[in-house]
Parts: structure tokens; C-alpha cells; sequence
């Protein structure tokens, strides 16, 4: 008896699924008004903020790595700081890319804000500059690294929060900018 009811269980179970495949694949895809966040200028928006991201994780890396070390390696710096500046320049290439869709878009608040977010990425750029001159040197100046870092982030930290604000501006329902 209880042979019969699992193999009855089971057919019912694979019936369902074989249903429930057929209907899945009968769905329609979505049209373009509801695939919203697929288009040119959220992925752009999306790209500057993990780049300037991923800067602010390797700023706030260095920094910390050049106040903890007893003495700090250059070449480990000069790793760090590397990563900091390719991270700078890719956010600073997108943020440029952003700006010029929100031009075409006459979108005159978000120009406004890539903007502030474009001066506060060359401030930083600067200061990255300065921050490679002393990894570069056979002993590092922990100060001077921890220095500018400390700009680097604040600068940085400005650049995602109004990024943010340009997001839930721009894609307002989109699953990284929905308030929690």
C-alpha cells in the first residue's frame, strides 16, 4: 500500500512540474517599459558607484595599513595605491559618461551633481598622485600616505552620497537604490 501512494505522490509531483515548466516558458518576456533598469544610463550610473566603491574600499585599506604597520612595505603599498588610482580613473571615465547622457537628457540636477561628483574624483586624483610620489620611495611616508587617503575618502565618500541621491533620482524602483 504504501508502494502505491509514493509512486502515486510521485506522478502527481512530476505532473506538476511538467505544468508548471509549460506554463513558465508560455509566459511573455517583459516589455521594455518593465525591463526600465536595463538601459544605457542605469548600468553607467551602476559602474561609477562600484568603481568609486572598490577606490573608497582601497583608500580606507591604505590608510589603515600605513597607521597599523610597525613599517610599511612599498611594494604592498605601491599595490594598494595602484588599485586605488585604476579604480579613481574608471569612475572618473563612467562619471565623464554619465554626464554626457544626462546632457542629451537635459537632465540639469543630475549634470549639477556628476559634476560636484566629477571635482570631488579630480581632488582625490590629485591627492592619489601625491600618495604614489611617497609609496614609490624606498621608505614610504606613513603621514604623508595617511594624509591623503584621509582626503582621498572624504572626497570619495561625498562622491557616493550624492550618487546616491542621483540613483534614487534617476532609477527610483531600482533593487540598489529602494530604501530599506
Amino acid at each position: 500500500m504504501k508502494r502505491r501512494e509514493f509512486v502515486l505522490g510521485a506522478c502527481v509531483a512530476s505532473g506538476s512540474l511538467i505544468l508548471g515548466a509549460g506554463t513558465l516558458s508560455a509566459q511573455k518576456k517583459p516589455s521594455i517599459a518593465e525591463r526600465k533598469f536595463r538601459n544605457l544610463p542605469y548600468w553607467t550610473h551602476r559602474a561609477a558607484q562600484r568603481r568609486i566603491d572598490h577606490a573608497l574600499d582601497y583608500s580606507q585599506d591604505l590608510r589603515q595599513y600605513a597607521e597599523e604597520a610597525e613599517s610599511i612595505d612599498p611594494a604592498e603599498a605601491k599595490l594598494h595605491a595602484e588599485e586605488l588610482g585604476r579604480n579613481l580613473s574608471a569612475a572618473q571615465k563612467r562619471v565623464a559618461d554619465a554626464k554626457k547622457q544626462a546632457g542629451t537628457d537635459k537632465d540639469a540636477e543630475t549634470v549639477k551633481d556628476l559634476d560636484s561628483i566629477s571635482k570631488g574624483l579630480s581632488t582625490a586624483a590629485d591627492q592619489h598622485a601625491a600618495c604614489m610620489e611617497a609609496c614609490k620611495k624606498d621608505s614610504v611616508d606613513g603621514k604623508m600616505v595617511m594624509h591623503c587617503c584621509q582626503i582621498i575618502t572624504t572626497e570619495l565618500q561625498k562622491a557616493k552620497k550624492t550618487y546616491s541621491r542621483v540613483m534614487q533620482r534617476q532609477h527610483p524602483g531600482s533593487p540598489k537604490t529602494k530604501k530599506k
